[in-house]
């Protein structure tokens, strides 16, 4: 998963008049953020007191075409019971593509 998870019509979006252009890896669309988060751009795993595990990527402005910095960060955690949780989160400095409604 990686910036917007889901296909990008044309790998273009406009954010407050601003037109964008992403890198098109599903024929004529921008798929997932591109293929750089998914080939491994992932930091250094980090353990937690918790005993889980934190990954983190930093996007930067204007990778793949998306605008801002933006961190992502997954959390996995493997509960008393033997249940994996998973925690997504992401955080911009800039008005990015939203989701469709």
């Amino acid at each position: 998963m990686g910036r917007y998870a889901n296909r990008i019509g044309h790998g273009q979006f406009q954010v407050e008049w601003v037109a964008y252009t992403l890198a098109k890896n599903n024929g004529d669309n921008g798929c997932m953020a591109g293929s750089r988060i998914r080939s491994g751009g992932v930091g250094p795993a980090r353990e937690m007191p918790d005993g889980g595990l934190e990954l983190t990527y930093l996007s930067k402005d204007g990778e793949e075409g998306y605008p801002g910095n933006c961190k992502v960060t997954v959390l996995y955690h493997l509960t008393d019971s033997n249940q994996l949780r998973i925690e997504y989160s992401a955080t911009t400095e800039k008005d990015t593509v939203d989701q469709p409604e």
